[in-house]
């Protein structure tokens, strides 16, 4: 069994503030093979973002890292910034969720790519950066050379375009662009097709795929669609108010949810068919995560809830070969009924 590309051991990550301490990621442990695509899904405030500027070291101030990251084995939380700024973007990139906030209005996209490129002093061929000529011409040979393979109509017109001559989709395009330019061995995308419609999202995800496949590129996708990962990924962490309550390969996760949360997310999916099917939306909110309660977060929430639940200390356990849920009923050595049945057992 090959050793992992990325593992990140009891990654914790919290935001002092006035009103106390922000538990925004709790003890995450994960691992992410050469090639994989994992899937990171939850509700918007569940952590996701948070796991990816960690790995990064980008989470802003007064944000304080916790636990260990290894990339390659190598310990990325004991580097110094200059070593860690040579990672970054190079080895590991990535494709943030809003491409006008991202790109820079005042420079050509083209310009925009080619600096991720010199940055790192990686050229077509990955020739050093000292045999490039003055006018950078393998540099902007390169930067036409992966605005093609992003599917970026015209790359020497579009070289000199700015971000608001692009499409929605281009901007995307161009985004996933600066993160391919230096062949990156992993490549963090948070919720990378979120502000695109139907069409332009499959083509976003069909050209990660390809890299995926073609590259071996290892990705993490972090996003809010469920059904938009069982499609995509090859394994799936589920997180809820900073922890991981369910994980394992894709397809055991979708056809056999073992945590009432994901049971609830599953069952807020439209089913074609099942035309009379009803859709149930999980009840209630997200806790304050500065005032997370004891036990269980999501006892408040879960049609299956016990006074266990509320004092317990959950660890993820296994419940089937690869696949861990955290949750009571496993502690007690019960299982789930089925999902229907869950979400429609009146508390």
């Amino acid at each position: 069994m090959s050793n992992p590309l990325l593992e990140l051991r009891n990654l914790t990550t919290v935001f002092p503030t006035g009103r106390g301490v922000v538990q925004a990621v709790n003890s995450v442990n994960l691992r992410v093979k050469p090639g994989e695509i994992l899937g990171i899904v939850g509700e918007s405030g569940s952590g996701k973002s948070t796991v990816l500027l960690s790995i990064l070291g980008l989470v802003p101030y007064p944000g304080q890292i916790d636990g260990e990251i290894y990339f390659r084995e190598q310990p990325l939380h004991r580097l110094p910034r200059r070593a860690m700024r040579q990672v970054r973007g190079k080895e590991i990139s990535m494709i943030f969720q809003d491409p006008l906030s991202t790109l820079n209005p005042v420079f050509p996209v083209g310009e925009q790519i080619r600096e991720a490129l010199r940055l790192h002093g990686v050229g077509q061929g990955r020739r050093p950066h000292w045999l490039f000529d003055r006018r950078g011409g393998r540099e902007k040979e390169r930067v036409l050379e992966v605005m093609e393979e992003v599917g970026i109509p015209d790359p020497q017109v579009r070289y000199r375009a700015y971000p608001h001559e692009f499409s929605g989709g281009m901007q995307q395009r161009a985004l996933i662009a600066i993160g391919l330019v230096n062949e990156p061995a992993l490549l963090l995308a948070d919720e990378p097709t979120t502000a695109l419609d139907v069409t332009i999202q499959a083509q976003i995800m069909d050209l990660m795929r390809r890299i995926n496949r073609e590259r071996g590129t290892g990705i993490i996708l972090v996003t809010h669609n469920l059904a938009l990962a069982a499609e995509f990924c090859d394994s799936i962490a589920v997180m809820y108010a900073g922890r991981i309550v369910e994980h394992g390969p894709i397809d055991q996760v979708v056809k056999n949810p073992q945590h009432p949360y994901t049971q609830g997310l599953l069952n807020c999916l439209p089913r074609i068919n099942r035309r009379a099917a009803k859709i149930n939306p999980i009840p209630g909110e997200v806790p304050d995560l500065v005032d997370l309660p004891a036990g269980c977060a999501f006892a408040s929430r879960c049609p299956l809830v016990r006074p266990a639940c509320r004092s317990a200390e959950l660890r993820l356990r296994a419940v089937a070969p690869d696949q861990y849920a955290r949750c009571i009923l496993y502690e007690e050595g019960e299982r789930y009924t089925t999902e229907e049945e869950a979400w429609k057992t009146p508390r």
